[in-house]
């Protein structure tokens, strides 16, 4: 055995005569029967069935699949590592090779391997990548897909390569037709940042981390490794339990303070991980436990504060116990921020108040006072308050504080104090066409027309919401600067010729879907960004557009639009727009939102097909319109899909008159939201509405949305469109 593997592996032109023969399809069949033969536990044919395959793209996988489930082979493991460096599958056996030498503690060849990992270990294990977009990141997750912040959405593959949208700090996850999921941190501050106190980030290399420090200290460097042990301990998420044996020697030192283990119970308490903060408090003495069953009582009643239940004698930290009393109030008054921020979550203006009222009574350090503050306000603004202008305007200015001191202006449609905002912006942040919209708007509301038709003329060359709107209001065409990738025959067979690629394609051959996506990013994370731009067209050219589309963001390309804005399901759009009166460019726009034409997208809420239709609407719908409901994948049937989202926006579209907007705002973020939002007194105008929800991504997603529908509507060669006639006046609810 041991010899017919090393042959495998190391000898492929022992070989190369007897499979060049062999066309591609018989080497597909081969490489099932030899994962057949593997599943069935018969090696020596799994052996004699992968030796026919060596030239086959697929032989490294093949091989990946045996050595995974034979870590002890440790010869045959080294050479497939030397002999296949340069495959996803070299990290990925690397990684659970690593597991094995740790769990069996062969501390010495653990501590070898693990500095012998080529460049950065979390790209090698899952092969994914990360790209800056225009707007945001491209972000790639542990399966090898993606997630593109740009102008197209903000979305994420999940590993059976479906599409969903992510949340963001101040909204939902994508609501789509008629969901509503709870919403986290809508109104609330983020978490105080503890100062002084580097904090852990977990992540999926976190178990070796902590398997290579415990290595360390069994080899002999134990201040090393304790050290380390320290900065990892320092978490408010729970670590793997790979990380447990090092902890326990972390737990068995002096440097395991009763100050380390507070930092991480307020950690934990800071990130809502009541279990992590419950089994840190074993570690403590019982006086510090007393004090942490306060802080845990503050945590889940935070309304407690209003009675004054802070004293004294219900807290007592671990520096300040328990004869110098006056050395209580700091960390009393960490708790009472602690206890305000989490107020915050459910009762914004009392807990504004109590903090207003009570804080000079209590020792609070200056950050976490600053970060409260800061926090405290843009809630407000959130929460669309008519106070959050003064308190912003309290504030040290940052990027972000500026920017919500412009919602908040809006809000108030006070133009001197937009005005106020907007020169609170960097000059790099005044480029932005969003800025560069309002400013024009500034200029028009304050009688300055000549400089506004100026500013709105030169934004209305650039492609984007608005762009379109600054074309309206000077009567311009809208410019699309569309500028298609022109290559050769050549340059998309020379990349498809590679070996990485060649994989992809074997993949995709066998219906491997999200196999293939995790190996298209790995090959293409090591491209330069031209290359990037053929991988684009090449992953058209194979029919995977949301791939190519996420390529292209990653290649920081924006302008080939057809590449971007595909246009399939048209029979079914059509027919369905047409049934319910709708302007098919808008049902595309939605469709290019939801799932970027992945009838197959599912989102993490359980939303399904080119629409996102969750099932229980979906089935809703099916008795609106009389039809037999079967189940919940005939939401993957495109003709089904899109006949169900056409109707539910048609019905949203009916309930808020006819407003394109606001049935928009509703398709993502649900009809009772987008009522919670109206104005309660007199008309908005929609742009104003628009830029002040609270929702980072609902404001994207309209914004996408409505845009999209022009750019389609470009691409049909029609121009019934204006999307000013698509934003009219938002009336009070």
């Amino acid at each position: 055995m041991k010899c017919l593997a090393w042959i495998v592996l190391l000898c492929p032109l022992l070989f190369s005569d007897a499979v060049s023969g062999n066309t591609l399809d018989q080497q597909r069949n081969d490489f099932l029967q030899a994962e057949k033969l593997l599943a069935q536990g018969n090696v020596d044919a799994f052996m004699r069935a992968s030796a026919a395959l060596l030239n086959y793209p697929l032989y490294p996988y093949l091989q990946y699949q045996w050595l995974k489930d034979n870590l002890h082979q440790a010869d045959q493991i080294q050479s497939f590592l030397a002999v296949y460096k340069d495959t996803r599958y070299a990290g990925l056996l690397r990684s659970k090779w690593l597991d094995y030498l740790a769990k069996n503690e062969q501390w010495p060849d653990f501590i070898r391997n693990y500095i012998a990992r080529d460049g950065v270990y979390a790209a090698s294990q899952s092969g994914t990548g990360a790209a800056i977009a225009r707007d945001g990141v491209y972000a790639a997750g542990q399966s090898g897909t993606g997630a593109a912040t740009a102008r197209d959405g903000v979305y994420a593959a999940s590993q059976q390569g479906t599409v969903v949208a992510i949340a963001n700090d101040s909204g939902p996850a994508s609501v789509s037709a008629g969901t509503s999921p709870a919403i986290v941190n809508d109104v609330v501050p983020a978490p105080v940042s503890l100062p002084a106190i580097v904090v852990s980030k977990v992540t999926e290399n976190t178990a070796l981390e902590c398997e290579y420090n415990l290595a360390r200290y069994k080899t002999g460097n134990e201040q090393q490794a304790l050290s380390e042990a320290e900065r990892l301990w320092l978490t408010g998420d729970s670590l793997p339990q790979e990380c447990d044996p090092l902890l326990s020697v972390l737990m068995m030192s002096p440097r395991f303070t009763p100050e380390l283990i507070w930092q991480r119970f307020e950690l934990a308490l800071r990130k809502d991980n009541v279990s992590v903060a419950e089994y840190v408090r074993r570690s403590m003495s019982r006086t510090d436990q007393d004090a942490a069953d306060v802080w845990l009582r503050i945590h889940q009643k935070p309304e407690l504060i209003e009675n004054n239940v802070l004293s004294p004698g219900m807290v007592c930290m671990p520096q300040a116990c328990p004869e110098q009393a006056g050395r209580l109030t700091p960390q009393m008054g960490k708790l009472f921020a602690h206890g305000i921020e989490r107020l915050a979550k459910s009762d914004l203006n009392l807990a504004i108040r109590i903090w207003d009222d009570r804080k000079v009574t209590f020792q609070i350090d200056e950050q976490t006072a600053r970060h409260l503050e800061r926090n405290l306000a843009i809630s407000l603004a959130r929460s669309r308050n008519p106070g959050a202008y003064f308190r912003l305007s309290q504030l040290p200015a940052d990027a972000e504080v500026n920017e919500w001191k412009m919602r908040a202006a809006l809000l108030e449609q006070n133009w001197q104090h937009v005005g106020e905002a907007l020169a609170g912006l960097t000059v790099q942040e005044r480029l932005d066409p969003k800025w560069q919209y309002w400013q024009a708007r500034l200029l028009d509301k304050t009688g300055n027309s000549i400089q506004a038709k100026d500013a709105y003329l030169k934004l209305a060359e650039d492609r984007s919401f608005y762009g379109f709107l600054a074309a309206d209001y000077v009567n311009k065409p809208y410019q699309f600067a569309n500028k298609p990738i022109f290559l050769t025959a050549s340059e998309l067979s020379n990349l498809a010729d590679e070996t990485d690629f060649k994989m992809v394609s074997e993949f995709k051959a066998l219906n491997r879907d999200m196999e293939a996506e995790r190996q298209w990013w790995y090959a293409v994370k090591k491209l330069s960004k031209e290359r990037m731009m053929i991988a684009a067209k090449l992953a058209q050219q194979w029919h995977w557009d949301q791939v190519a589309i996420a390529t292209l963001v990653k290649a920081d390309y924006w302008d080939d639009l057809a590449l971007r804005f595909p246009v399939y399901y048209a029979n079914e759009v059509h027919t369905n727009a047409s049934l319910h009166n709708l302007d098919p460019a808008i049902v595309f726009g939605l469709i290019r939102q939801e799932s970027i034409f992945n009838k197959n997208a599912e989102s993490a809420v359980g939303a399904r097909g080119l629409m996102q239709v969750m099932p229980k609407t979906g089935m809703q719908i099916a008795r609106d319109l009389k039809e037999k409901w079967r189940s919940d994948s005939v939401l993957f049937n495109p003709g089904v899909n899109v006949r169900y989202g056409a109707f539910y926006y048609k019905q949203l579209l009916k309930q808020f008159h006819g407003h394109f907007a606001l049935a928009i705002a509703a398709y993502n973020a649900g009809a009772g939201r987008v009522s919670k939002w109206l104005p309660s007194v007199e008309p908005v105008p929609a742009d104003i509405w628009i830029e002040t929800i609270p929702f980072k991504e609902t404001r994207k997603y309209v914004t996408s949305v409505l845009s999209y529908s022009i750019i389609y509507q470009q691409l049909m060669q029609r121009n019934a469109l204006k999307i000013k006639e698509l934003m009219l006046d938002v009336l009070p609810g």
